[in-house]
């Protein structure tokens, strides 16, 4: 539905590749699949996957947990949130990418904190729009949700809005 990247160039000097916050919305998942969240490979990570913890953003209650995927000198964090509401299960993915670090002379890691700390505002802003349910009906055809922001004007019932501040 939605996608913010941070800029390549945002923190210089470090292994820093990009970083994202994305939304997307499943309209073929239960309420009990929306609450389930993928297990990291443990063969490639060092990190254990967390099981779902409830966190409230704004005034919603969503699933949430991080994930680790990577090696040496690659390497990718990811903090996923999910909530079921209108029939449709709602997912707001933050990532960060590294590589290079310990290959590349004079490249610092990046503190991934420091990352996380500009993408993290954006959660404040998610609002799921509840005014209408999703169309039942078999025969009738498919809508397409669409991202908001205070800029472009809602197109859908089941809008999301990722603001940025």
């Amino acid at each position: 539905m939605a996608a913010v990247e941070l800029p390549r160039g945002s923190f210089p000097g470090t292994d820093y590749r990009d970083a994202f916050f994305t939304v997307a919305v499943n309209r073929h998942l239960s309420s009990a699949q929306c609450s389930q969240f993928s297990i990291v490979d443990e063969q490639k990570s060092d990190d254990e996957s967390l099981a779902p913890q409830t966190v409230t953003l704004g005034e919603k209650e969503f699933s949430a947990t991080n994930t680790f995927e990577g090696k040496t000198t690659e390497q990718s964090y990811a903090r996923y949130y999910h909530r079921f509401e209108n029939g449709m299960c709602y997912e707001v993915a933050l990532g960060v990418q590294t590589a290079g670090y310990g290959i590349v002379d004079g490249l610092n890691a990046v503190d991934r904190d420091d990352v996380f700390a500009k993408l993290e505002p954006m959660l404040t802003t998610i609002k799921i729009d509840e005014s209408e349910k999703p169309v039942t009906d078999s025969s009738a055809q498919p809508t397409t949700s669409a991202a908001s922001s205070q800029e472009a004007p809602q197109t859908s019932a089941h809008d999301i809005s990722a603001n940025q501040r």
